[in-house]
């Protein structure tokens, strides 16, 4: 039995501070500098899919109020303001949500069209 109080007494009586986990305050903190650091806004793929965005509403709205009076020129209308709306509508979409940094959003989601 001595040896037995002798193994429990072995453990350290103090805790060492550099296995504590942080604060939910400091890294809170911490990632809001990390966020702030690194956040860049690749202002060329935003402007890109604001442009498609804008041109396939444009051209879907035209297309749909042309449609009465020459249906095949309403029809190449709506198939090109589709193919312009459906990417700019997407990464407007996600340019948008990671602006406001939600969560799951990231600018590294857009397409890169930089050649640098």
């Amino acid at each position: 039995m001595a040896g037995r109080n002798q193994e429990e007494s072995s453990y350290p009586d103090s805790i060492s501070l550099d296995v504590l986990p942080a604060s939910r305050e400091s890294r809170n903190v911490s990632e809001e500098t990390r966020r702030k650091k690194k956040r860049k806004i690749p202002w060329k793929n935003v402007g890109l899919a604001v442009f498609l965005f804008v041109v396939g509403s444009c051209m879907l709205l035209g297309g749909v109020f042309t449609l009465a009076e020459d249906g095949s020129r309403a029809f190449a209308m709506i198939v090109i303001g589709a193919i312009a709306f459906i990417p700019g509508a997407y990464a407007t979409y996600i340019s948008y949500n990671a602006w406001r940094q939600t969560p799951g959003f990231a600018f590294e989601q857009l397409p890169d069209y930089d050649r640098s």
